[in-house]
């Protein structure tokens, strides 16, 4: 199976689905690798951090103003799960 390439999706808000948050003002950098989630960091200028040769070699896209949110693929499931743990 062919991989897509490396992406880097730089300085992105994230909504939390489990904590049914979103903070704007904190800023992420998330790396995929093989069609998955590889990393999950805070958001620092390139010349604040080493790059890894993944990342190095990685599409980079700029997210700034963008909000990163889980695929809704399960959202049924995870909505009943979240009422079941409010209910117990």
């Amino acid at each position: 199976m062919a991989y897509p390439e490396p992406l880097l999706l730089r300085n992105c808000a994230v909504l939390d689905t489990v904590s049914a948050t979103c903070d704007l003002e904190v800023r992420w950098d998330i790396s995929l690798m093989e069609g998955r989630v590889f990393s999950v960091t805070r958001h620092l200028p390139p010349w604040a951090k080493p790059v890894a040769a993944a990342a190095a070699r990685a599409r980079e896209i700029d997210c700034r103003g963008l909000v990163l949110m889980p695929g809704l693929k399960q959202a049924k499931a995870r909505l009943v799960a979240a009422l079941v743990r409010r209910r117990v």
